[in-house]
């Protein structure tokens, strides 16, 4: 099943964030808070969570389902900081 690789992929994009090659999977969402300050958006939170879910079915269906909403993150990541600095920094891209 290729959510299985979704859940793997989330897995090890856990692990880079807290360094950890063995750590287990988060419980609950209170763990990215320790995360803001390093720049982790809310929506890149729910996306690592959505890849983590237990039920299968909870978590993006492929690769590509989890690439386009990667993609969507960055996104709507990019427009938020031009909207709170009021302009795009320098060699900045915003694809809408």
């Amino acid at each position: 099943d290729p959510r299985d690789d979704v859940y793997a992929i989330g897995m090890i994009w856990y692990q880079l964030l807290v360094r950890d090659p063995v750590a287990r999977p988060p419980a609950g969402d209170t763990w990215a808070a320790e995360f803001r300050r390093y720049g982790l958006t809310d929506g890149q939170a729910r996306l690592i969570m959505a890849c983590l879910a237990e039920v299968p079915a909870d978590r993006p269906g492929d690769g590509q389902a989890l690439a386009d909403l990667i993609a969507a993150n960055m996104t709507a990541a990019a427009i938020g900081a031009v909207a709170a600095s009021g302009s795009p920094s320098k060699g900045s891209k915003i694809v809408a």
